[in-house]
């Protein structure tokens, strides 16, 4: 993984220059596991979460009721 990433910033350094490389290359090592991994998961239940996204937008409504 580690070799693979100097060789895309490596790429990325000549096609661009050599702040744009290091900017994404830092962009990529953080968002890029926490970003993938949610981006999939919501995209697969994306039917599940928009369900459990309904019932909240109620509870919210019945507490502006009761309130």
């Amino acid at each position: 993984m580690d070799d693979r990433n100097i060789e895309e910033v490596e790429i990325s350094r000549m096609e661009a220059g050599d702040n744009v490389p290091e900017i994404r290359r830092r962009s990529f090592n953080t968002p890029i596991p926490p970003s993938l991994m949610l981006a999939p998961s919501r995209s697969s239940s994306g039917s599940t979460s928009c369900l459990p996204k309904k019932p909240k937008g109620t509870t919210t409504r019945t507490t502006s009721r009761a309130t």
